[in-house]
């Protein structure tokens, strides 16, 4: 083999490691802006807006953390009617 032989082989691979370069980071381009952002709107993502309310509040609050059926199957006013009278009997 002479010397021309391998310089061409060798430029041959790296244009390939460049386009395979290019394609991976297009990839990850389109992963990270057209992917990624549908999960913005879910369920999980409400709890940036959960914790700014939490913030905003400046009163004393009663904090429950737990999966969706806490959310959906607490009775808020249960839960203050028996805050009130367990508050009172300390008193």
């Amino acid at each position: 083999m002479n010397r021309h032989s391998l310089s061409t082989s060798n430029s041959k691979k790296n244009i390939a490691f460049i386009v395979k370069l290019l394609i991976f980071c297009a990839l990850i381009t389109a992963y990270i802006f057209l992917i990624l952002p549908q999960y913005a709107g879910t369920y999980n993502a409400s709890i940036v807006d959960k914790a700014r309310r939490l913030r905003s509040i400046k009163e004393p609050k009663i904090v429950l953390i737990g999966n969706s059926n806490l959310s959906f199957g607490m009775d808020s006013e249960l839960l203050a009617k028996d805050l009130k009278s367990f508050l009172s009997k300390e008193n």
